[in-house]
């Protein structure tokens, strides 16, 4: 059974945080898994608990306050 060799790092971005998870459970040159943690997909994770027992018109504007960038969402 290999050992569990994992490291995370990050670096502050523009949006957030963004940082990186790299797995290599195995003895290849090559990382097992890769994370990536993008600060725009979870500043949108919020926006269901901002715009709770506001008006629609609010959501727009809660949304641009949060400064996403679409790439990121793509999950």
């Amino acid at each position: 059974n290999m050992p569990h060799k994992g490291v995370y790092s990050s670096m502050e971005s523009s949006n957030g945080e963004l940082g990186f998870y790299v797995d290599n459970r195995t003895n290849h040159d090559k990382p097992w898994r890769v994370k990536v943690r993008s600060p725009s997909f979870h500043n949108i994770q919020v926006l269901p608990e901002i715009i709770q027992d506001n008006l629609l018109d609010d959501a727009l504007i809660a949304f641009s306050s949060l400064s996403i960038c679409p790439g990121e969402l793509d999950r």
